[in-house]
Parts: C-alpha cells; sequence; structure tokens
C-alpha cells in the first residue's frame, strides 16, 4: 500500500481511470448471488478529505459502481481509503474516533485537535479564503456509523478466536465514561464503536489486514 494518503487516492483514481481496477468481492452486495464476474457500471467522481500538518485537504477521487449479472441491480466498492457516506478518509475517521473513545478525559472538541492545535482546511489557493476547521461535531457524527458495524465486528472476532482462541481481546472489558453520553442509545453506540476499534486493532495485528473496506464490504457493512 502506498504510504502517502493523497499519493494513494491519486494511484487508485488514475488506475480506475485507465480501467485496471477489477471488482473485489465475490458475491453482490444487493442479491447475495455469485456471479461469474461483475459489469463495470460507472465511476463517480468524489471529494475525500485528507489531514496533513494541520491542515484539511480536498482530493477528488472515483468511485466504481458494479452491476450484477443475476439481479441487475448495481453496487459500490470502496478503495482502502474509504469508507461508505464518509468524506473524511478511513485513517483519520478511525484515528480521531480511537482517540475519543479510548481516551477517558478527552472530549469531542480535544479529540479533533492536534497537539491541542486546532486543524483548519487548506487555504493554499491564494484566491480563495478558507477559515474553516475541522469540527468536532463531526467526530460526533461518525459513531452512529461505527457503532452500527456490530455484524463486521462480530463475524472478525469469530475469526480472530479460530486464529487465536486465547488472545486477551476477549478478556477485555470496554467501559464508556458515563460523562460521554446521556442516553441508553448513545452508550451503546459508543461501547459498540470502541469494541469495532479494538477489533480492528487485533484484527489487523492477526492478519496484517484492516477490517475496511474488504471484510465489512463482504459484511455488507453491518
Amino acid at each position: 500500500m502506498v504510504g502517502d494518503p493523497l499519493e494513494e487516492i491519486h494511484t487508485f483514481t488514475q488506475a480506475v481511470a485507465r480501467g485496471e481496477v477489477s471488482c473485489d468481492v465475490e458475491t453482490c452486495l444487493r442479491c447475495g448471488g455469485r456471479p461469474v464476474s461483475f459489469c463495470r457500471h460507472d465511476a463517480r467522481k468524489r471529494i475525500f478529505l485528507v489531514i496533513l500538518d494541520r491542515l484539511v485537504h480536498e482530493v477528488l477521487s472515483l468511485l466504481l459502481r458494479w452491476k450484477c449479472p443475476l439481479c441487475k441491480k448495481t453496487f459500490t466498492t470502496y478503495p482502502a481509503y474509504a469508507l461508505p457516506w464518509k468524506r473524511y478518509v478511513r485513517k483519520e475517521v478511525l484515528r480521531f474516533s480511537e482517540r475519543y473513545v479510548t481516551e477517558d478525559q478527552s472530549s469531542y472538541r480535544k479529540s479533533a485537535t492536534e497537539g491541542g492545535l486546532a486543524i483548519f482546511y487548506d487555504g493554499s489557493d491564494a484566491a480563495k479564503i478558507d477559515d474553516r476547521q475541522f469540527a468536532h461535531t463531526t467526530i460526533h457524527r461518525w459513531f452512529p456509523f461505527l457503532g452500527s458495524l456490530k455484524r463486521t465486528a462480530r463475524d472478525a472476532l469469530r475469526l480472530i478466536r479460530e486464529k487465536t482462541p486465547g488472545s486477551g481481546i476477549f478478556r477485555k472489558i470496554l467501559p464508556v465514561p458515563p460523562w460521554k453520553y446521556r442516553s441508553e442509545e448513545r452508550r451503546e453506540v459508543l461501547f459498540g464503536s470502541r469494541q469495532l476499534l479494538q477489533v480492528e486493532s487485533e484484527f489487523r495485528a492477526l492478519f496484517a489486514s484492516s477490517l475496511f473496506p474488504r471484510f465489512a464490504t463482504a459484511c455488507r457493512w453491518r
């Protein structure tokens, strides 16, 4: 994998434009069928956000949509740096979310900084003045998505158990400080998110691969 996130996005986008990217799923995400292959339907433009040196950079990318020859429906697959319905790249979503749920004294505002300093949008274009900041409410909105991936976490835990039955992840308690939520629904969202992030870390260590996007795609992002 390319180390620089900007270069990773550019490399993937160029490969899509040249028709060099094939569908990396075997089962249709709409009907569950397993055709011999999927047909490329289209490539839609998407702006992704990457944080570098306390600046949010906007990067144009392409997302591929595929058509199932069995049900005739289309679905989207995501490159390694992307998550469904998220403009920020996967790395940023997981990094800032993990900071909030694992650091007991961290607030949303504190989590949305780098070394305690605000993160601004890139304003390098002389004709454009951009004083927007990376908002703490953005992190708040990520958790319902992360906490909803219960099937992904459950199936990943099953694989972890098969590979290392004595893994310490099954003995860890994942409390969420009560001051971080005001309702039982929010507590469950944060608890599920924290569990998912811990499973992601363990899964990556054991299998040298992230849950995202391929494993989560196979679980239909549930």
